[in-house]
């Protein structure tokens, strides 16, 4: 609707939109892209496959694009490895190619906690052999938490210790652009926190946030410690536009020294962070990532991870993502086949929008 606002105001006769409602759904509310086609848009298909090189991975995400993902995974055969513990056998697998594997191999998780058990295992990996340098910086790091703005107005997703990011200001509840401290929850609704500018307390209600406003002016954050070394691949967490830092994007430590540390940016670039820089709070490690942040990735080869009782996660659209990133080999490592394809069966991963739910439209997800 924005976009369409924004393009009348300018005279434009047409607007066109470019997406996959095949990929994971918006974490937002709604999916438009989807309503818009089946609401009778004028859409061009692109059915033409040029990323996937050889006839199997062709095959495969031919079968995940009409959502036969457990299908996918029966045609892939013995590229299917099954591990009681998959987020570590992945990282192992990973971890025995030689250098120049290692460079044009990912590795794409289904979710956060096997993203993380991926990136500690690979870590210690190569501190193990040499690969990564020096005695390591221990830093203090900003971990979002997942949520849509939607949750921000319910007391019960604040937790005393996390951190609230306000962007801009949120004036209807009396918060200007910093940091703050969730120090406690009342039952009545209310939440405390200690702004870092002043170090004064404020109560606010969460429920007279407008819900109007679909700018993401507010963030929750828990704090974890992570430790690097010369040499880790990690990501950026936040966005610093003039250092040409951007949320998501890669980047190599390449030196710590006296707690300074520099990178090299995507770009090549180099930049040096100094102990208290703010971006050294926002950052992960890098060497898996979820199927969320995988959209739009392309890798030669690729070790893919899913589990069975991931209920959510484990759905038809996140394993299209998964084996549609990958040009020319794709290992996919479970728990358990035969009880991943039947959740694959059960779960489309599609939602429902609210035209659906009311009988105005029918929108057929494929």
């Amino acid at each position: 609707l924005k976009m369409l606002t924004i393009s009348d105001a300018l005279g434009n006769e047409r607007l066109g939109e470019i997406g996959d409602r095949r990929q994971l759904q918006p974490i937002d509310r709604g999916k438009s892209f989807s309503v818009q086609q089946a609401a009778g848009i004028t859409t061009a298909r692109m059915d033409e496959n040029i990323r996937q090189r050889t006839d199997q991975l062709r095959t495969v995400a031919a079968l995940t694009n009409v959502g036969k993902a457990a299908q996918a995974l029966r045609v892939l055969g013995d590229k299917v490895v099954e591990d009681k513990n998959p987020a570590e056998k992945a990282a192992a697998m990973w971890l025995e190619l030689p250098p120049e594997e290692r460079a044009v191999t990912a590795i794409f998780a289904s979710g956060k906690e096997s993203r993380e058990t991926i990136n500690k295992t690979v870590q210690e990996g190569l501190i193990k052999d040499g690969t990564l340098k020096g005695d390591g910086l221990f830093l203090t790091v900003h971990q979002p938490v997942n949520m849509l703005r939607e949750h921000l107005r319910y007391q019960q997703f604040y937790k005393p210790g996390q951190t609230l990011h306000v962007r801009g200001s949120v004036p209807e509840i009396g918060l200007r652009h910093g940091s703050a401290e969730v120090k406690r929850v009342f039952a009545n609704g209310k939440v405390e926190v200690k702004l870092e500018s002043t170090g004064r307390n404020v109560k606010f209600s969460p429920q007279r946030i407008d819900p109007m406003i679909e700018s993401d002016r507010m963030q929750l954050t828990t704090l974890e410690t992570v430790r690097v070394y010369e040499g880790d691949r990690i990501r950026w967490t936040a966005t610093d536009k003039e250092r040409g830092m951007h949320n998501a994007a890669m980047a190599t430590i390449t030196s710590i020294e006296g707690g300074r540390v520099t990178v090299e940016l995507a770009s090549k670039e180099t930049v040096t962070l100094e102990r208290n820089d703010p971006m050294l709070s926002r950052l992960d490690l890098a060497y898996s990532l979820n199927a969320h942040m995988a959209q739009g990735v392309t890798a030669d080869k690729a070790i893919g991870v899913m589990q069975s009782f991931e209920s959510n996660l484990s759905n038809q659209l996140l394993t299209n993502v998964i084996i549609t990133r990958v040009r020319d080999d794709l290992i996919m490592v479970v728990d358990d086949q035969k009880k991943l394809e039947a959740q694959l069966d059960r779960n489309t991963g599609y939602k429902t929008s609210s035209l659906e739910s009311l009988g105005q439209l029918e929108v057929d997800g494929t």
